[in-house]
């Protein structure tokens, strides 16, 4: 009796009209209420954003107008979101985001506020030029730390000793450091080595060896015939892969190719999640970026183990000897060796700083050189026989067809497809933080010290106001309407660079390897090594693009590889290639 009393209560068509006509009223206030205090909430935050986005607007536009004619710190960006600021916005898009706040402030630089974090953006122009010229008021040491942490994935034991090395990148050790064992000065004496045998007799030794390396592997490859075709789904993966083991041979020797035959596809699996790694996502939502990089580190860790076991060079101090080691490789990498033994490194943490140190001498020399033989083949045709009478006399049949790479460096047409592939395909972050307070910024002041500032090479290197596009080839037809032009700076154009014969003309409008005292250091082998791959290629295969499959849609770069360095293609470059007949100098 009682559970029949009890379900007749829980049933609403049982329930008393009195108690019915009493509940509902209360239901209905209660909700009312509710929803009253989403909808005040609702609009309070639409409120605070709207105020937040005008108020901040309009201090930038004051700030643009006036703040550098007092010498003033740079505007802060607008935001929409109070206390939360840009760090949205940034993070979700950071190549869009920084477009438009590029365009919205030209030439004058800004601050954004991150969470946790202010940064200052250096447009390019004179303002960056002048950024680059106190550089040695700046510091990227706490980048790269960051790099080998997150990207890399040094353990903490082998980040503290990098941490506790603030010496600087300085022959004279900063202050508060003068005492610091000089094996522990592991900033300085990598760029002192850089700088030492990536320059003069060793660099020239090196390239030799890069053009022997090359230059054998394509005269040994046995899919291309004379007067035949052969068909190849992906120009960029096959001379991605051919060149980035002549130049992992040049500087690590060839065991480490033999003793790990898989490390090619490793390292480019790696290096495709690179950008991605930078930004620490958890292990759960990246798990093939993280079992990417471990195999890519057991590789470089088995071929240390193998050259430490073999090579004789283990106990010596590094000279500026043009030799190689049959283990080690170049004296740039035994060097390393020393240095990070020396240094209190790990074998773990060892190998996965050799890693990046063959991250920073290829993928982006590899890429950017397949974008200069892309543009050679995929643009105007007449730039490949002006290429191949340039290139021509400068190989020497007594030599077994290898290049003269003096000569090849001085060739115009040339060098403005090298410069054009890297103003076209390099995207690069350029980051520092100040050493000192109210570091001078050009008109503009940065008065924190140890705040972080960086920029976009790709703003400066596409900005159509400054780079030669050749004729126009149609009017505007209203007042905000562009002039068109027959090359814009989205294109490719052999013959861009033609028109600069100077360096410094472009102005802190093209910085592929930075400026100022800590410029790359590997930028000679860069250039030469481009220069030579590019006339080797050329003077033993044909190359076609598919035009079925390119002409449709053109690959790009892929900007979605922020921050990334060179570009890759954003899709496949299907194609094919025919050997040319040896014939001595081939025309």
């Amino acid at each position: 009796m009682a559970n029949h009393t009890f379900n007749l209560w829980l049933d609403n068509d049982s329930l008393p009209t009195f108690t019915q006509n009493t509940a509902r009223p209360i239901l209905e206030r209660e909700t009312f209420a509710a929803r009253s205090v989403w909808f005040a909430l609702i609009l309070v935050a639409l409120v605070l954003c709207t105020v937040t986005v005008i108020f901040t607007s309009l201090r930038a536009v004051w700030a643009i107008h006036f703040g550098s004619k007092h010498g003033g710190k740079p505007p802060t960006a607008p935001c929409f979101v109070p206390f939360i600021g840009h760090t949205m916005s940034f993070v979700l898009d950071t190549s869009g985001f920084m477009k438009s706040m590029a365009q919205f402030f030209g030439d004058v630089p800004f601050r954004l506020n991150l969470v946790g974090e202010t940064v200052y953006y250096i447009p390019h122009g004179d303002v960056i030029h002048s950024w680059f010229t106190n550089s040695r008021h700046q510091t990227t040491q706490p980048f790269l730390i960051a790099a080998s942490r997150d990207a890399l994935g040094l353990s903490l034991s082998d980040m503290e000793i990098l941490a506790r090395d603030g010496s600087g990148e300085n022959r004279k050790p900063a202050p508060g450091y003068e005492h610091i064992h000089p094996d522990h000065r592991l900033f300085y004496t990598s760029f002192r080595d850089a700088r030492a045998l990536l320059t003069g007799p060793a660099l020239d030794s090196l390239a030799a060896q890069f053009i022997a390396y090359f230059t054998r592997r394509l005269q040994s490859t046995v899919e291309f015939q004379k007067d035949e075709w052969t068909g190849i789904p992906d120009l960029y993966i096959w001379f991605r892969d051919m060149m980035f083991c002549c130049v992992v041979e040049t500087f690590c020797g060839e065991h480490l190719l033999s003793l790990n035959p898989d490390f090619v596809q490793e390292f480019w699996t790696f290096s495709s999640y690179f950008h991605l790694l930078l930004r620490r996502p958890p292990r759960w939502l990246a798990p093939k970026a993280y079992h990417a990089r471990e195999k890519a580190v057991e590789s470089v860790r088995r071929w240390r183990e193998h050259a430490a076991k073999h090579s004789q060079q283990n106990g010596e101090r590094l000279t500026d000897s043009i030799g190689s080691d049959p283990y080690w490789g170049s004296p740039l990498m035994r060097g390393r060796s020393i240095m990070l033994k020396k240094g209190g490194f790990s074998e773990d943490g060892a190998a996965r700083l050799d890693l990046g140190m063959i991250f920073a001498t290829s993928a982006n020399l590899v890429t950017a050189t397949f974008w200069a033989l892309f543009g050679i083949h995929g643009t105007d045709p007449s730039v490949i026989p002006r290429i191949r009478d340039e290139i021509s006399p400068c190989f020497n049949p007594t030599t077994g067809g290898l290049v003269h790479l003096k000569a090849l460096t001085k060739k115009p047409l040339l060098g403005s497809v090298c410069n054009e592939a890297l103003r076209y395909s390099v995207n690069t972050m350029p980051a520092a933080k100040t050493l000192v307070p109210d570091l001078k910024i050009g008109k503009w002041t940065i008065p924190e010290k140890n705040v972080t500032m960086i920029s976009m090479a790709r703003h400066g290197s596409y900005d159509p106001a400054f780079w030669n596009q050749g004729r126009p080839i149609s009017s505007p037809s209203t007042p905000t309407a562009q002039t068109q032009y027959e090359h814009p700076v989205d294109t490719f154009w052999a013959e861009r660079f033609l028109e600069y014969d100077d360096d410094q003309k472009f102005h802190g409008h093209f910085f592929p390897y930075g400026r100022g005292v800590k410029m790359c250091p590997g930028r000679f082998f860069s250039n030469k090594a481009m220069a030579a791959a590019i006339a080797i290629a050329m003077n033993e295969f044909d190359f076609e693009l598919d035009p079925n499959a390119v002409g449709v849609k053109v690959p790009k770069p892929d900007t979605r590889c922020l921050p990334g360095g060179t570009l890759p293609p954003d899709r496949c470059v299907p194609g094919r290639i025919r050997r040319r007949p040896r014939r001595g100098l081939r025309d």
